[in-house]
């Protein structure tokens, strides 16, 4: 993966050559140039590039199959970074989007900078994206038992103004407001259960839009966007305001057509959380954008601040520790530790602050690791578990689970604890005592609190009526997680299952470099060991959208280059053999294969088109999150017949996020 870099001022810069209406961002792009990549039909939301706060990710999703639309991006290095063309042919309703990234942990909109994006594009003529389409801003905003989605729309392929009429039933006017010398008209609609939706359990949910007035006069076709500013206005708006909740999920520029045969392409898309759209760079001037790793770590701030600064000049960079953490070191246009940093301007530079824990062994990561009640514990069960059931107490310094019904899935039910800050290149030891009314097995496990439920450690652990204390040292091999998840899948059994005395300390001092390969060691307390098969995660449904007249779901979430990190053979010391799995199924060896690319094209007649970065095994989960099916896929490419009924699935392989698809 991708260091994590979040950035103050964005970290994935670059400077105006001109503004966003120039000539110079006017120009057609090349096709061919370092980084351009095209895919075909539905695409799962997938990071290009930058991480955390910063990540930038495309998605696609067509209703009409893999032959019929095209969303070719543009490169890193070309158009503002984000830059990209969508085509669709007779689609019925086609869904192409580029831009920020968040996914369902993300933050809430005013803790995400001044969100803005500057655009220059073209597109086909009036009459080629169906009965309804928009182009603009998209995204959604999750809250504990609902979501919502946002639009700001600044042109369409319809003839005339746009307005409520154009939007479905169930819409409300409530008002007009004024961003970017611009008016637009709230609108909000409320969509009906089955609509699809992202973290909402298909149940009916709201959208807000600002769609932009005077389109019949004025295209639009290039310009700034404030997003923020929208936001601003619309929790103004008691109407509007219940629909923005407090995480953020995304902020793309879209391109949406329901059918027709068009395209729509930018020659220029910027996104910046600064808030310095529109601001034109002089020849002869750089920028300065600042990130931290991780966000919690620290501070960093430049001497004198502004938007840019002249050649040759001067600007002294400085990063602040928070308490328990320490500066480690510059990364991206700078090396090397001394703090102050003095930076000469001489080009357009990303520097990075590192910071890393002052390790205190003492300290628990895990909060109420001794169980004196059952506070900031979770104990998953239910319908979103594979309808598991069972009950979790505290008494004695224990936890008394008892789990009475079992799902398909070993996370069915799980205990766990969200929030636990993972520093990438630290290693750290787990211990716990456990045992179990009867001899059986859990899996204990580390990993990405929500989609793509990346793995950092996870094993399987033998119990016996008598307590044991298990421990386990790991390296945190991915990027920096702040909202890392740790806990206990249950479902491989019902009966009692007592844990205590849960520790997570720090082992080792990292470097600030690449660590090496998490070990999974064993301790003591446990006979031989390696890391289970089973995901730990339960499956995700992010990312499903229904259109304005007509229901659909676009494509989950999937991040690029996601793996466990777990070693294939799971290296055990003091002397315990070491276990690479001799089972006929190849499914746990597969399971531990590094993908850093997954995608899917639904064909006719229930046949599914795979491709794979390398051998995996794909399982197919349905809308209650059960497992249905099951492939060993041995080539990059291949299509495999599915015995389901028809609807709508999702496609998930172990360390990468799930892909919904309907199945015809």
């Amino acid at each position: 993966m991708k260091k994590l870099s979040v950035a103050i001022s964005l970290a994935i810069a670059f400077a105006f050559a001109d503004d966003p209406c120039s000539e110079a961002n006017s120009k057609q792009l090349s096709t061919t140039g370092s980084g351009v990549t095209t895919w075909n039909g539905t695409k799962g939301a997938t990071v290009l590039y930058g991480s955390g706060d910063d990540a930038i990710g495309v998605e696609a999703w067509t209703e009409a199959g893999g032959d019929k639309t095209k969303l070719t991006w543009f490169g890193q290095n070309q158009g503002g970074g984000s830059a990209f063309r969508a085509e669709w042919t007779n689609s019925t309703d086609y869904l192409g989007r580029l831009g920020y990234q968040w996914g369902n942990n993300g933050k809430k909109w005013n803790a995400l900078g001044d969100l803005c994006v500057d655009y220059n594009y073209t597109r086909s003529a009036n009459g080629t994206g169906g009965s309804y389409s928009y182009l603009g801003i998209y995204g959604w905003t999750i809250g504990s038992s609902n979501s919502a989605e946002y639009y700001i729309v600044e042109d369409w392929f319809g003839t005339g103004q746009q307005g409520k009429n154009n939007l479905g039933n169930n819409c409300d006017s409530l008002g007009i407001i004024t961003v970017d010398n611009k008016k637009y008209a709230v609108i909000t609609c409320v969509r009906p259960q089955g609509s699809g939706c992202v973290s909402c359990n298909n149940q009916a949910f709201g959208q807000v839009f600002s769609i932009r007035q005077g389109m019949t006069s004025n295209t639009s076709k290039c310009g700034t966007i404030s997003i923020k500013k929208h936001f601003d206005e619309w929790t103004k708006m008691s109407g509007a305001a219940k629909y923005i909740y407090d995480k953020t999920y995304e902020s793309k520029f879209l391109a949406e057509a329901q059918g027709g045969t068009g395209w729509f392409e930018t020659s220029f898309l910027k996104f910046s959380r600064t808030g310095n759209c529109g601001i034109v760079v002089p020849a002869g001037s750089y920028t300065l954008d600042l990130g931290l790793t991780p966000s919690n770590g620290g501070s960093v701030k430049k001497e004198p601040s502004a938007s840019y600064y002249s050649s040759g000049s001067t600007v002294k960079v400085t990063a602040t520790p928070a308490s328990g953490w320490k500066f480690s070191s510059w990364d991206g246009d700078a090396t090397g530790s001394d703090n102050p940093l003095t930076v000469t301007m001489n080009k357009n530079k990303v520097i990075t602050a590192k910071f890393i824990p002052v390790i205190d062994a003492t300290k628990n990561l895990v909060t109420n690791g001794t169980f004196t009640n059952t506070d900031s514990w979770s104990f998953n069960k239910g319908s979103d578990y594979g309808n598991s059931e069972g009950t979790f107490s505290a008494s004695s310094n224990k936890a008394n689970i008892n789990i009475t019904k079992i799902g398909a899935d070993p996370w069915n039910p799980q205990l766990v604890q969200n929030g636990i800050t993972l520093v990438e290149g630290m290693k750290y030891r787990l211990t716990f005592d456990a045992s179990a009314g009867a001899a059986r097995k859990i899996v204990v496990m580390i990993q990405m609190a929500s989609s793509p439920w990346t793995t950092y450690f996870e094993e399987e652990v033998s119990l016996t009526t008598t307590s044991k204390t298990f421990t386990y040292d790991f390296t945190m091999e991915s990027a920096s997680d702040e909202n890392g998840r740790f806990g206990f899948n249950l479902g491989q059994a019902t009966g009692t299952v007592t844990i205590s005395n849960v520790k997570l300390n720090y082992v080792a001092e990292s470097s600030g470099g690449t660590s090496s390969s998490s070990s999974g060691a064993v301790v003591a307390g446990s006979s031989s060991s390696r890391a289970s098969s089973s995901s730990s995660s339960r499956a995700s449904s992010s990312s499903s959208r229904a259109s304005s007249s007509s229901s659909r779901a676009s494509s989950s979430s999937v991040a690029a280059g996601a793996s466990s990190s777990s070693n294939l053979n799971g290296a055990i010391s003091s002397g315990t053999e070491v276990s690479s799995s001799s089972e006929e199924d190849i499914t746990p060896i597969l399971n531990r294969v590094t993908v850093t690319h997954f995608s899917i094209q639904p064909q006719s007649d229930k046949a599914l088109r795979i491709e794979i970065s390398s051998p995996a095994v794909v399982e197919i989960f349905d809308l209650k999150g059960n497992k249905v099916e099951k492939f060993n896929i041995s080539s990059t490419q291949q299509t495999v017949k599915l015995s389901s009924p028809s609807g709508i699935y999702f496609a998930k392989v172990h360390g990468m996020e799930s892909i919904k698809f309907v199945l015809k």
